[in-house]
């Protein structure tokens, strides 16, 4: 956050907006930051006007108190303004109520709840005989307390570094013992070691050196399930799951009653806002939660450690989200769950009001146990650092004997700043309810309209096509040589295809060339016009030996063909696509720069991504791809039925007849083994299998913390069947067609092995053997390259969808366009 500040002001922005600015920090980092802004904002001594216009939402008013103008807004609106002195003299004042809240002044209910909440803790020192329990922080490791039945967790002569940080220790011999039922507060600047305390209680990691113990009993032996479901923790940035508000209060118990549910909500303060939506517990939150406000994210995360009904509850920074008056309602609901005596806490906290009433309060400085003891206890020593950082949280603050960088004592800095105004307002707000509008149309049921309706729609589809395709092409055309390139190599490699059909003809010819019996003493005789066997024996070698060569250089020509022609579709084509790609991308790419903040609101990371990189993928579907698939398909088909024409013209009419029943054959079996596509998968993609591990994998801490590695395991297992429950009828199904293709298929080549036998024994002077194998093997080769070509093919319903969708995008036009260069600007 400090990084996030500095990297504003260095700016020297004529507006700032700061929103919680100071809210992360604890109160000596508070008080530096403080004092930065302070001087930042401060007036010009010599114009009187202050450096820049500033508006503050705080809820620390401590860092407000010298704004020129306090606003207090509730439920949308303004209640109240004016100065801290003037709003300060009004005795029912809002926010006085406020300041009071924060500065230790709490109602009599609250007083009412911490008179009883010490009585019962003072009731629990004399059942234990424990005059002194605050020593169990400062004991040794070799001391008999920690192994005493007493004690619910006990850290000993831990120490410990981050993997990535390992010549940084952050404890060096830490011992730290909690009693059972206490509440124990860890307080301190940021950055020593409390998280880490939280972090290494939850056994996220293991320490370097030293022991863990929970009931005596070293975690390390201890079944990490079933002592993760004795621990509820609430973190300062609660995960909230991309579910209802329901399955995520009752992942803290999943086989939570509803009553159990609505219990939780109402003790952590969030049942009212929650049935306020119109769905209500069933509102579903979304990839990023956006459906609640943080206050409220924070309170359903409360809730669903409240539902857990844990032994040790953790609550780190849990209410540091909240404004002043959830706190305190917050705040009570967890000094009554705190204070059960079957409730071990642990709470860190950097505003000192909420740790008021704990049974012992640890100063945490350097990765040790600077001091401990109450509230009182630590307020009544004059030197207590407590006391000091609980001072920095209170409007009256006095900095003594303590310079500045300009060496101004602390005392000249109050009466400085007690004189000074700064330029800047303060919005204390409260949390707004989320209003939602179902809006729904009666659509005509008179037939005639409906039909109507539909062919407009589909009028309006292939319109909207034919644009999309234009657009496409548009994009492409800067890069028509590249496309000229790729056109020739399609068309070589769509003539490969006949001319493969045509060499392995004459390669089935040769492999079976006759070779007739000849012997001259046993009166067998060559065949005419040869006289002596030698002659004929001679002959069919050369014969042989020359076709062996011709066919070698066809084949050489058919490699030579593939190589040069696929070289020049994969040059030509795929570069062009890739720089269309980019251009889409770039243009998609700057034109989510320019939408406002709303349209990100309503849709989700995954699915603007997917537009980025799938979408744009698809757009030279209506470009390059179709002229390759048109080049190659006419360079293969036309070829291979002319040369089937001319060498057998009655075979090549009975096999055009018989090619759409072969061809609906063959793409029964492509389904089977390529798959097909079942429609849009938007829906499936957000909770499918991927996002789930995504989502898991980010939030592993909350995950590891609530003990949800089943239930996230058993989500994913029912994304991947998702959709497969007729999966036996299915598969009977494509197994059925697959075989009714292959039958088709079968059939063909059998008709067409008849109906050639048939014309070489009926016509033997007209179509030779040699005829017949070119006509079927080029007619049957060149309808393998429409294959070929539609090899990679897009998904055509895909890729319409995706246009749509990044044109749509790229065309947008931002009701708030930052890139804009219209608008009036300074100088």
């Amino acid at each position: 956050q400090r990084i996030a500040i500095a990297r504003v002001l260095l700016r020297r922005p004529k507006i700032l907006l700061l929103d919680e600015a100071t809210s992360a920090l604890d109160s000596e980092s508070e008080r530096t930051v403080q004092k930065a802004l302070d001087n930042l904002l401060s007036k010009d001594t010599s114009s009187g006007q202050s450096k820049m216009t500033t508006i503050v939402v705080a809820h620390r008013l401590s860092t407000i108190r010298n704004a020129d103008l306090i606003a207090v807004a509730d439920k949308g609106k303004i209640i109240e303004k004016g100065t801290h002195e003037e709003l300060m003299v009004k005795e029912d004042g809002a926010y006085r109520a406020l300041v009071e809240a924060q500065t230790g002044r709490p109602s009599n209910l609250h007083n009412a709840t911490s008179n009883k909440k010490n009585e019962e803790k003072e009731d629990d020192r004399k059942d234990t005989k424990d005059d002194d329990r605050r020593n169990s922080v400062f004991v040794p490791s070799t001391d008999k307390s920690f192994t005493e039945q007493g004690n619910e967790l006990v850290l000993k002569d831990v120490r410990f570094h981050y993997p990535t940080r390992k010549t940084k220790e952050i404890f060096n011999g830490l011992n730290l013992a909690v009693r059972r039922g206490e509440t124990l507060a860890l307080v301190g600047p940021s950055g020593q070691g409390k998280s880490t305390i939280i972090q290494l209680i939850e056994r996220y990691y293991d320490p370097t050196h030293g022991t863990i113990e929970f009931e005596g009993r070293d975690l390390k032996t201890l079944n990490i399930g079933y002592y993760r479901e004795q621990i509820g923790l609430v973190s300062q940035e609660p995960t909230l799951f991309n579910d209802t508000i329901a399955a995520n209060i009752k992942y803290g118990k999943p086989d939570a009653s509803d009553e159990e549910m609505y219990e939780a909500a109402r003790m952590a303060n969030c049942h009212s806002f929650i049935t306020s939506f119109p769905d209500g517990y069933n509102t579903n939150l979304g990839e990023t939660a956006l459906a609640v406000s943080g206050g409220q994210k924070q309170r359903i995360a409360i809730a669903r450690a409240i539902i857990k009904r844990p032994r040790i509850l953790l609550l780190d920074e849990a209410t540091s989200a909240l404004d002043t008056g959830s706190e305190k309602i917050v705040q009570e609901a967890l000094d009554k769950i705190t204070s059960s005596s079957s409730v071990t806490s642990i709470v860190i906290a950097h505003r000192l009001s909420t740790v008021r009433n704990a049974d012992r309060i640890a100063y945490i400085s350097d990765g040790k146990v600077r001091e401990t003891g109450t509230h009182d206890e630590l307020m009544a020593d004059p030197d207590s650092k407590y006391r000091k950082l609980y001072e920095m949280q209170n409007m009256g603050i006095e900095y003594k004997d303590e310079a500045d960088d300009d060496g101004n004592t602390a005392s000249d800095n109050k009466h400085h700043h007690h004189h000074r105004h700064h330029k800047h307002h303060h919005i204390q707000h409260n949390h707004k309810k989320h209003h939602h509008r179902d809006d729904s149309t009666n659509l005509p049921e008179d037939k005639e309209v409906e039909e109507y309706v539909d062919n407009s729609e589909n009028t309006k589809e292939k319109q909207k096509e034919k644009k999309n395709a234009s657009k496409a092409r548009v994009l492409a055309r800067e890069d028509w040589k590249l496309f000229g390139i790729g056109s020739v190599g399609a068309g070589l490699a769509g003539l490969m295809f006949p001319g493969w059909g045509i060499v392995f003809a004459y390669m089935i010819e040769f492999l079976y060339y006759p070779v007739f019996p000849c012997d001259e003493d046993a009166g067998i005789m060559p065949p005419p016009p040869y006289t002596t066997c030698v002659q004929y024996w001679d002959f069919v070698a050369d014969d042989m030996q020359g076709m062996s060569i011709t066919l070698t250089y066809g084949w050489l020509g058919i490699i030579g063909a593939t190589c040069i022609g696929n070289i020049l579709i994969f040059y030509g084509f795929g570069t062009a696509s890739e720089k269309m790609n980019k251009r889409v991308r770039d243009a998609a790419f700057t034109s989510l720069l320019r939408q406002e903040i709303a349209f990100f609101d309503c849709r989700t990371v995954g699915s603007l991504t997917s537009q980025l990189q799938d979408d744009a993928a698809m757009i030279h579907s209506f470009s390059g791809e179709p002229l390759r698939q048109l080049i190659m398909s006419l360079a293969s088909v036309l070829v291979g039925v002319v040369v089937s024409f001319i060498f057998m013209w009655p075979f090549a009419l009975v096999s055009l007849g018989t090619i759409p029943f072969m061809g609906f054959g063959a793409e029964m079996e492509m389904k089977m083994y390529m798959g097909e596509d079942h429609g849009d998968h938007s829906k499936d993609e957000e909770d499918g299998p991927g996002a789930i591990a995504i989502e898991s994998l980010l939030n592993i801490r909350t995950v590891a913390s609530l003990s949800l590695e089943s239930n996230r395991l058993d989500d994913y297992e029912k994304a991947l069947t998702n959709g497969n429950e007729d999966i036996v009828k299915s598969s009977f199904k494509k197994g059925s067609l697959v075989a009714i293709g292959q039958f088709i298929q079968m059939w063909g080549c059998a008709l067409m092995f008849w109906w050639g036998g048939w014309l070489l024994s009926k016509y033997p002077s007209t179509f030779t053997y040699r005829d017949f194998l070119i006509s079927m093997f080029s007619l049957l080769f060149s309808l393998s390259g429409l294959g070929m070509a539609a090899q990679g093919a897009t998904n055509r319903d895909k890729a319409k969808e995706a246009a749509d969708r990044i044109f749509d995008l790229i065309e947008r036009e931002s009701a708030i366009d930052p890139l804009s260069k219209e608008g009036y600007k300074e100088g």
